[in-house]
């Protein structure tokens, strides 16, 4: 949620949706109808069934709020490999890249408007007005590491040929110093070479991609945890509302990689 889903909305979707794979959802029979007659996946039909429903509801225009209900206590954990990061990262990033004709077409403008604002749209909101304290968690930042180096070890060659030659000797040089710092921006272009990269791909391709994005994902959030561990919930909350609104000023990043494969008049 707060180092893809959220930003990623947040920056192509123009919404200010906190919680687009929340977990908890009311629709109507129309948008459950238009649901019913979109494609569908295995991996839709299980961890990324929540992206699926934000997304479509977005893109598509019809009313979308969100609502405070206040806690949720259930048995965290940190952030996962497996079944869930891939079913979710993949289907975030495949309907993303099925509706890029509608992010793509506010770049150029036909006015003197900047192509990317400088806020996303705020939803109407009702329910609890401010965040309740969360349930207390622990992280565990020797794990993360552990898992971090796994996954960059066994998907090497994959994060090379993904990654730009810059960011490629950053992470490489992170993980032989065991010490991580992903910066917002660092973070912002990662994803969105590989938001680029993903469109087109072949099925085995794809699968690679997310693959490659596992232990970089550990390290964004091995860098959030030093930045926010010591500090309250309404600060770490700051920091991600800061990630959403850098991944939207590194939006022309993105936009750029699409104008120059097209060969764009503007470039």
């Amino acid at each position: 949620t707060n180092h893809l889903c959220f930003p990623l909305v947040y920056a192509l979707g123009g919404l200010d949706i906190r919680q687009p794979i929340g977990g908890e959802f009311a629709f109507s029979p129309r948008l459950c109808k238009f649901w019913l007659d979109q494609t569908w996946n295995d991996m839709i039909r299980q961890y990324g069934i929540d992206i699926f429903m934000s997304l479509h509801a977005l893109f598509n225009d019809f009313k979308v709020c969100e609502t405070g209900l206040g806690r949720k206590v259930h048995k965290a954990s940190a952030p996962k490999l497996g079944q869930m990061f891939e079913e979710v990262v993949y289907s975030l990033f495949s309907i993303l890249v099925s509706y890029k004709s509608k992010w793509l077409r506010q770049w150029p403008r036909q006015n003197n408007d900047s192509c990317h604002p400088s806020e996303s749209r705020q939803v109407l909101r009702s329910g609890l007005e401010a965040l309740e304290e969360a349930q207390q968690l622990t992280i565990d930042i020797a794990r993360l590491k552990d898992d971090c180096r796994r996954e960059f070890e066994s998907y090497h060659d994959v994060v090379k040929r993904y990654l730009s030659p810059y960011a490629y000797e950053q992470i490489n040089e992170m993980v032989a110093m065991d010490y991580y710092s992903i910066d917002i921006m660092l973070w912002s272009q990662i994803v969105y070479s590989f938001v680029y990269t993903f469109d087109g791909a072949s099925e085995e391709t794809k699968r690679d991609i997310v693959n490659a994005l596992k232990p970089l994902y550990f390290a964004r959030s091995i860098t959030f945890d030093y930045t926010t561990y010591r500090y309250s919930v309404p600060f770490a909350e700051r920091e991600v509302r800061g990630q959403a609104k850098a991944f939207l000023s590194q939006k022309p990043y993105l936009l750029g990689l699409f104008l120059i494969e097209q060969n764009h008049p503007v470039l």
